[in-house]
């Protein structure tokens, strides 16, 4: 089992469950290979599966562009269980600095048919932190 505020590090991301429950991951700039972005969103959704907050802390701001395989992945495979088993609700996204990771980043959420997940962008943690708290 996790607690809040302990922290894992992958080479992709760093993840953490806080103290609120929310699940906090924080890309960074390294240039992943499929693996290593799809070992952060299963880490994603086991934080999900122990929080049952359903929350999520996106910072995307050093994120490298997900290849449209990870993107098709992401949409059909890994989303569905997040919703169905890590009751995923809300995004907070702080947006990528790089144009073709935003682009990315957008086109999947705009995929999304479901009513869930929300996905909301900011332009800073607080404001981002503020909404998932009222959720």
């Amino acid at each position: 089992m996790l607690f809040p505020d302990s922290a894992i590090q992958l080479p992709a991301a760093s993840l953490q469950l806080d103290a609120e429950l929310i699940v906090r991951v924080t890309w960074t700039s390294h240039r992943y290979q499929p693996a290593e972005f799809r070992a952060v969103l299963e880490q994603v959704l086991r934080l999900l599966l122990a929080s049952g907050s359903g929350k999520v802390l996106a910072d995307q701001r050093l994120m490298m562009p997900i290849p449209p395989p990870e993107q098709e992945w992401l949409l059909h495979e890994w989303l569905p269980r997040a919703l169905r088993d890590g009751g995923y609700r809300y995004a907070a996204v702080l947006p990528s600095h790089e144009v073709f990771a935003r682009l990315a980043s957008t086109n999947v959420s705009m995929r999304v048919m479901t009513p869930y997940p929300v996905y909301r962008w900011f332009d800073n943690e607080g404001s981002a932190l503020e909404w998932l708290r009222q959720q």
